[in-house]
């Protein structure tokens, strides 16, 4: 109905719609009945050449795919093309930051080319690197006042928040469990939340960061 206001508001001209494919049947039988409205299918437009959707391809694009495939819960659940996830953050590395660096070393863990104990380092310099209010580009929040966001648990975290994070994953993998519940403890004590932030923190640790280790 959002999608039928919003072509009512523009007669005459062409609307974008932008949706899932599971939901590309059912849009289409909705729309597909409005006499007002002709449905043109994307692929009568062609595909771009390489080099246009390179072209188009911005930075923050690159850290908006690596985010919600790296950080948060699609890097468990999936699907996730990890081979597009080398090209993207190859991308990325040509302008090294410590959120570059962080989507190196969990794009390493994920596909196994780097073991707990070298991705705990890896992820300490990163925590040393980062400024204090370093942010990621894009991180799906809607809510400031929540930790997570709609694909992260975890998505309102600075990058070296998430850095002494990453670290307590390893180490838990790594059987340092006083490690890493030193960096729990410093997140909670250390990060100036507010109490629904911490509570939140806490609840989602042992269902993300231990049991997803």
């Amino acid at each position: 109905m959002r999608i039928m206001a919003a072509a009512r508001t523009h007669p005459g001209a062409t609307i974008l719609i932008v949706i899932g494919q599971m939901h590309k049947e059912d849009v289409e039988g909705i729309l597909g009945a409005a006499p007002e409205l002709a449905i043109i299918q994307p692929s009568s437009f062609g595909y771009p050449s390489p080099e246009a959707v390179d072209a188009a391809t911005t930075r923050a694009d690159l850290c908006a795919i690596a985010s919600f495939n790296l950080l948060g819960v699609q890097s468990k659940e999936g699907p996730v093309d990890w081979g597009w996830l080398q090209r993207v953050v190859a991308r990325l590395e040509e302008q090294p930051t410590a959120e570059t660096l962080l989507f190196r070393t969990r794009l390493d863990v994920l596909t196994g080319g780097v073991g707990p104990e070298d991705a705990a380092q890896h992820y300490e310099r990163i925590r040393m690197m980062a400024r204090d209010d370093e942010r990621f580009t894009f991180t799906g929040v809607k809510d400031a006042a929540r930790i997570d966001s709609y694909y992260d648990p975890f998505g309102n975290l600075s990058v070296e928040q998430r850095a002494r994070l990453e670290i307590a994953r390893e180490s838990y993998k790594g059987g340092r469990v006083e490690a890493a519940e030193g960096m729990r403890t410093h997140l909670l004590t250390s990060a100036g939340w507010s109490v629904l932030q911490r509570h939140q923190l806490e609840a989602y640790w042992d269902a993300y960061v231990v049991r997803m280790a």
